[in-house]
């Protein structure tokens, strides 16, 4: 699974899952309009919808008729970001699979945060970037030696003692950054539900390599 393809449509099917549990909480946080919940639970639902139809394509056309559906049925200005996350996204990946490898540079994109800190574009290079920045540059090179599915198994809890807690907490921090780097950290409730969906999207890749 590690060097295998990822199954995106599992993924988003989590996150439109979470979004729904948290839609009455995403509201209330929504002190302007009060819709904010509702707007990401319609935004996700096309999301999954686009991605059964097109289960068999290649990722980067996943990707663009994501997009494409965004475009046409989103109303909110959540759902225009995405829509262009997803086109971003679509460009990057074109002729090559989605992986463990580079998960989060996709997360990144799709939250509307740009291309992903390094040329390489991969979730050990953004894992060295955030946790440089965090803690000052200190940390800017440890990226490459993490181990992902580590860190994931930390989130759910998968190991004990220390170990987990440390996990836990750098995909915490994680998290934050990828959230904090992208156009959803704009309001409180765009980067509440940023944080949803990218905390849901890792927890069901643990899952998957669980499996």
């Amino acid at each position: 699974m590690t060097n295998g393809q990822i199954d995106l449509l599992k993924l988003f099917q989590a996150a439109a899952g979470a979004l729904q549990q948290n839609q009455s909480a995403l509201n209330q946080a929504d002190t302007y309009n009060h819709d904010h919940g509702d707007n990401m639970v319609s935004t996700f639902n096309t999301i999954v919808q686009a991605l059964q139809q097109k289960q068999d394509a290649k990722p980067a056309a996943q990707l663009k008729y994501v997009s494409r559906q965004l475009d046409q049925n989103a109303t909110s200005g959540s759902g225009k970001t995405y829509a262009q996350g997803f086109a971003q996204a679509a460009g990057h990946f074109k002729g090559t699979e989605i992986t463990l490898e580079s998960i989060l540079p996709l997360i990144q994109m799709i939250l509307g945060g740009g291309q992903a800190t390094t040329k390489k574009g991969s979730s050990a290079d953004l894992i060295g970037s955030i946790l440089g920045g965090l803690t000052g540059g200190g940390a800017g090179q440890s990226g490459q030696g993490l181990d992902l599915g580590g860190l994931l198994g930390g989130l759910l809890g998968g190991q004990s003692g220390s170990s987990s807690n440390t996990g836990g907490d750098l995909l915490g921090s994680l998290i934050g950054g990828l959230v904090g780097n992208s156009q959803m950290a704009d309001s409180a409730p765009h980067t509440q539900s940023g944080q949803i969906v990218t905390g849901s999207i890792l927890q069901a890749l643990s899952q998957l390599l669980g499996q």
